[in-house]
This record gives C-alpha cells, structure tokens and sequence, in this order.
C-alpha cells in the first residue's frame, strides 16, 4: 500500500497526480451527469467545457461544427449545457411551431440585473407581464410614429443632421462610425424622451460612451459570471464589475430622464413613450397585482436603446463600407434614387417598393454582414423532446443566424455581396424568408420596423447626397469584421464626395 504524506502532495509530481486525479473525477461526474440522447456536440473538458474551443469567433466556430454534428449540436460553457439550432426548419420549429416550450431567456449575467425585480422585455420571462409590456410597447411604438410619416420626419431631420456633420468632411478622409451610432440613437431618444441631443451634448456624448463601452466588453471579461467562483480571485471579476458600472451608468441616465418627465407629467398631453408608461402605471394604480411599474418602465427604455443603438448603427456602417467595396452597386443604387426620388425631394418609405435594387442591397447587407449572429438567446421552459433528441429544462438554446445566412444551397456563393438574390427575373424586389437578422417568433426583435425605416431612410438619405469611396492610396479595408456581442466592421476611413443637386452650378456626376 502507498501512503502519501501532505509532503508528497506538495512535490511537483504529486502536484500532477493529484491535479490528474480531481480532473478524472470531475470527468466521471460531468459525464454520468449528462442527460441521455442529447443532440451530437464537440467533447468538452472537466469544468469549462467547450470553452476554450470557443476562444475564437464562436458563430464561425458553431457553424464548423454544425458541418460535423448537423442542424442541432449541444456543448457546453462551464456546467451549462446549450442547444444551437444551424438551419431554418429547425429555428422555425422552436421558435414558432413550439414556441411555449422555447419561449425561456437565461439568467442575467450580472447581479445587478438578477437583482432587479423588473426584467424589461428583452430578459423578462415569457408570461402575460412581459405579453402586456410588449403590446404595450408595440401600440405606444406605432403611436409614436413607427411605420408612420410622423416618424419618417424625424428620422430624416436626424439624417440632415448626420449629412451636415459628414459635409465638414468633404473630400477629406474620417471615421464615420461615432456619427451613425449618434444618429440611431437620437431617433430612440426622440420617441422615448421626445427631443435630440445635439451631437456635442456631455450628457449625450457621455450616455453614447456608456452604451458602445458595453458592447466593447470582452466575452473574457465575463467570465466569472459563468463561474462564480472566479470572483473570488483577485483581479478575476475586474471585467463583471466594469460591465455592471457601465449599465448602472445606463440606467441611472434614463431614471433622471423619467424624473425630469414627473415634474411636468400632464396625462392630458402625452408627448412621448415614458409619458404613455407613466400614464399607464396611473390608470393602472388600483391594481393589486401592478405590471405596470416605474422599475419596468426604467429597464424597458434601456432595453430599447440598447436594442437598437449597436446593431442598427453597425448595420448602417455595413452598408457604407460595401458600397466603397462595390462602386458599380454604389452607382446602381444612386440612380435608381435619381430616378425615382429625385435629388430636390426627401426619401420616404413610399419609395421602398419603387427602389427594388435599393431594397435588395440593404437585405444583402443584412444578409452578408449579419450584426447579430446568434441573436439572442432561448432557454426551455420545461424538459422536452425535439427532433428525436432530449432537451432538458432550463437548457439555453441559440439560433445560429450567421449559419442560416451562409448555408450555399440557400446562398450560392455566399460569401458574396450580390443584391440581385433579392430580385426577380423583371427585377421586382423578392422577400426571402430565410433571411431573419431580427430572429422569428414573438420574441423577435421588438424595434425591426423601427429598424428598417432607419436603414432606408439613412442610406438613400446618404446615398442622394455623397458619394462614398476610399481614401486616395489607402489599403481595401478588410470585409470580415470582428465578433463580439454583435458583429460589427473593423473601423475604416472613407471619404464623402458631395453629389451636386441639379439646381446647382457645379455639374452632377
């Protein structure tokens, strides 16, 4: 018999048995753990799982092995166990012909979210609260203006707004992302606050620093809100706590702002989405079970910024940076806005259906770019089988956009930038309903038709009034893009041209 002494252990052989011997036991636990006839997924290690195989681009890294595994793989990130769904038929299924069941979102990351009894929309759990606010939300939406004309004027006033700032740059190369994030997020701020920031506002520099830093965070950097016991280590949690100063910066800003609308609140005059909210919370005061709260109202107005700020402003950049990578697209869209909208006369979504070509480029850039690869993730609500494979309750189930974008049989070529997928042999504009960047089902994005009157609007705004192309001598900025919580372009430099109106004395061109 061998008898190890504490001395032993502490001698770097004994260092290694031991660590050998806790890794096989966590590996014997891990796998009599795993439920049976889970779907077919990458080996993970005793306790972080598939992590480190994810330390790459994880959408590309899933869609490698939906190759090898099929349509619906599992792996894990620590003890969690998730479910991505690769192709169309099987995201349709869940999200739509079995959407009770895959109606669940996980946990929030942080504590400070977890603590909060109002989970807004976007992570609320999916029940008659959350079917109330998001009719609400919905109704107050469209009463403000989206997918109305009222709207469209604000949104062009913010277009104007951006081209002016762009025409300081005439002929001269700058970064344009800072400007479109600036541009959706005033669009935002008009519904929910009722007035724009001026682009040099502190408030607003500072609240747009706050939102882009969040995005900015590192998947490393939370880390230890996977495994808890992280935080325990010091300088491990650094990452969890800046992400949670940036939020509390987030909401402290929207909690001054429904102060401001208290003071002067008329519900005979409602000017905006947080007056509706608190008109509501007003009329539903007698209520002994409130759903209508002053703390929902908070999280479902960052919900809202948060939503639409990083992907429709990346979305916008998309676009730019393949019109510099695609002259001859460029062109094409510019004459069709010629003729069609003119160059005296505002863009207006009437227009939409008579720009088919227009139409198309911006459904390949959404295509092609993919801002929101995995979207936003699902859990189970309770212990089901799908597709002849078990899936517990409570497992986290991710929509792989970014595969269903790229799979050739549905996309030749598909890493290609071709508008004419999205038209018909007379050139008519062809809906595709594989292509999903604001995901399926009724927890689909809340702001998509906020979002696509934004992206028209901005982009013939844009494209009537500058030519865009790459600085003289500058090398081809890359078209891969970086992955984070969204898939965003790598910063690049471009250069605006003015397109001379007809009226004036410089030639057009």
């Amino acid at each position: 018999m061998v008898i190890w002494s504490v001395f032993d252990l502490l001698t770097p052989w004994g260092l290694s048995w031991t660590l050998l011997l806790v890794l096989s036991c966590l590996t014997a636990v891990q796998y009599l753990q795993r439920p049976a006839n889970l779907p077919p997924g990458p080996r993970g290690w005793p306790v972080i799982g598939n992590l480190y195989s994810l330390r790459k681009e994880t959408p590309l890294v899933l869609t490698e092995w939906a190759k090898e595994y099929g349509d619906i793989v599992s792996y894990h990130t620590g003890s969690k166990l998730r479910i991505v769904l690769n192709s169309y038929s099987v995201v349709h299924e869940a999200f739509v012909k079995k959407f009770d069941i895959f109606s669940g979102r996980p946990e929030p990351l942080t504590s400070f979210m977890a603590q909060r009894k109002a989970k807004g929309i976007v992570c609320g759990s999916y029940g008659p609260t959350l079917k109330e606010h998001r009719r609400f939300s919905m109704k107050s939406l469209r009463d403000f203006g989206v997918g109305k004309s009222s709207l469209e004027g604000k949104i062009i006033e913010e277009a104007r707004a951006l081209a002016d700032k762009i025409s300081k740059h005439e002929h001269q190369e700058f970064r344009i992302h800072r400007m479109t994030r600036a541009a959706v997020s005033n669009v935002i701020a008009s519904i929910v606050f009722g007035f724009r920031y001026e682009y040099d506002d502190p408030e607003f520099q500072a609240l747009l620093y706050s939102v882009s830093e969040s995005f900015s965070i590192s998947l490393l950097s939370l880390l230890p809100a996977i495994f808890p016991t992280l935080q325990y280590i010091p300088g491990a949690n650094n990452g969890l706590k800046r992400y949670e100063k940036i939020l509390m910066k987030v909401f402290k800003h929207v909690q001054e702002e429904i102060k401001e609308h208290k003071k002067d609140f008329n519900p005979d005059d409602v000017r905006d989405f947080i007056d509706a909210f608190l008109l509501e919370i007003k009329n539903r005061e007698n209520e002994e079970d409130r759903a209508f709260i002053e703390e929902q109202l908070v999280t479902i107005v960052v919900d809202l910024f948060f939503a639409g700020f990083d992907t429709t402003s990346n979305t916008l950049q998309w676009a730019l940076l393949y019109m510099i990578l695609h002259p001859d697209i460029q062109e094409k869209v510019q004459q069709e806005i010629d003729s069609v909208i003119g160059r005296n006369q505002d863009p207006s979504m009437v227009h939409r259906n008579q720009t088919p070509y227009t139409a198309a480029t911006l459904a390949e850039v959404e295509r092609l770019a993919t801002v929101a690869p995995l979207a936003l993730a699902h859990t189970t609500t309770e212990e089901t089988t799908f597709r002849g494979y078990n899936i517990p309750k409570g497992t986290i189930v991710e929509p792989n956009i970014w595969a269903i974008h790229h799979e050739p049989q549905l996309w030749p070529h598909p890493h290609k930038f071709d508008p004419t997928r999205f038209l018909d042999n007379t050139g008519k504009f062809v809906k595709r309903d594989k292509l999903i960047p604001f995901s399926i089902g009724r927890r689909a994005c809340l702001g998509e038709q906020l979002a696509r009157m934004e992206l028209y609007l901005f982009f013939t705004y844009l494209l009537q009034r500058f030519s865009f192309k790459l600085p003289e001598g500058a090398p081809v900025p890359s078209a891969k893009g970086e992955f984070g919580l969204t898939h965003a372009p790598i910063t690049y430099e471009l250069v605006a041209v003015p397109r001379h109106l007809p009226s004036e004395t410089c030639p057009t061109y």
